[in-house]
């Protein structure tokens, strides 16, 4: 039977990676966006320190690159502001395309199996 920490290591968690080039454009188009750190440099260095927390935990990492353009054309099928939850939901959406994950993970929007009796 595995235990909690072999069952976290097999979600897979999405990091987004977002560009240099596009910080400015993230931040200034997101509702949040001064909520967000206010230097590409800061960002990167609190992805750092995410990274390290995440992988010492045992996490399987898939670190999803995003460009805002595709991220605000997202934004807009979907019919949502361009936020946090947002954000989260299209690197899901992007892991899932790569790592469908258990067939059991809530995190995968895919039906559990039902419970023998």
């Amino acid at each position: 039977m595995p235990n909690d920490r072999e069952k976290q290591a097999r979600i897979a968690i999405g990091v987004a990676l977002y560009r240099e080039d596009q910080w400015d454009l993230l931040r200034m188009l997101s509702e949040d966006g001064a909520e967000t750190e206010e230097s590409y440099e800061e960002w990167e260095a609190w992805l750092r320190c995410k990274l390290a927390e995440l992988e010492s935990g045992g996490h399987k990492i898939h670190r999803i690159d995003i460009d805002v353009r595709d991220l605000v054309a997202w934004c807009r099928r979907e019919g949502v502001p361009l936020d946090g939850d947002a954000r989260a939901r299209h690197c899901a959406l992007r892991v899932s395309e790569i790592d469908p994950g258990p067939e059991d993970s809530p995190s995968t929007g895919r039906r559990r199996r039902p419970k023998r009796r």
